[in-house]
Parts: C-alpha cells; structure tokens; sequence
C-alpha cells in the first residue's frame, strides 16, 4: 500500500511539472490558455437580468467536456440572472488538485480576454474527481 501510494504522489508531481512547463511555454509563445487545448465556454441565455455571474465547472475523470453541456445549460435556465459558464480542458482528462488553479486561471482569462466578462466572485462545481479536486482547491485558496 505504501508503495502504490508513493507511486501515485510521483506519478502527480510529475504530472504538475509537466503543466507548470507547457503553461510557461504557453506564456512564452503569449498563448495564455490555448496551450492547454480548448475550454468550452457557454455564454448566457437570453431575456435574463441582473448581475452576471460565472460557473466554473470541472469534468470527471476520464470524461469530455460535451458530457456537461445540457446539465449545465438547464442550470442557465433556472438561474435568474445571466449565467457564464466554463468547462475548462484538462490535460488528460484527469482533473487533479496540483496545478488545478492553471485551468482555473485558464476559464477566467478566457471568459475575460475572449469574451470581455470579468467577475468580482465565480461559482465552482464539478462531477466526481473534479468535484473533489475543486473543493480542495477551493479550501486552500479561498480569495
């Protein structure tokens, strides 16, 4: 057990190193968030008001970003107000707490930089493993 739970910590960090290199080569080529493929951003339903807000939301492991969209579009419909929303592209598919805050940084330059909307506050959700490494996430970085 101590040797699977060793391997599975090295098998992370590599991982979180080899995010850390592609977003600094990403940065480098002043490709912020595309180096890390395609975030699929919902952009909100018609005839809401009030003040706009984001959901930044995490896929399951091993699951595709489409496998969301009509959950989190019904979402957008019983909300009141203009809702964003952000399936950010995880390497792997493999939504892991290291280095989360890169496809969190990714979804929020995006929706600003692409689509001209920044939030003072997001919503974050996620299924399964994306919903727990979100709650980590979101524990240890409460802004």
């Amino acid at each position: 057990m101590k040797l699977a739970t060793t391997l599975l910590m090295s098998l992370a960090i590599c991982q979180a190193k080899f995010i850390d290199d592609l977003w600094d080569y990403g940065n480098f080529l002043g490709r912020e968030y595309d180096i890390f493929g395609k975030n699929v951003i919902m952009e909100p339903l018609p005839n809401k008001t009030g003040e706009p807000a984001a959901l930044i939301f995490f896929i399951g492991a091993y699951c595709e970003q489409k496998a969301y969209m009509d959950h989190l579009k019904a979402i957008q419909e019983k909300v009141p107000y203009p809702l964003w929303v952000a399936i950010p592209h995880i390497i792997g598919d493999l939504p892991i707490p290291v280095k989360l805050g890169h496809y969190v940084n990714s979804a929020k330059s995006e929706l600003e930089k692409k689509h001209g909307y920044k939030a003072d506050k997001y919503f974050f959700g996620g299924h399964s493993l994306g919903a727990s490494s979100i709650g980590s996430w979101g524990h240890s970085n409460a802004e």
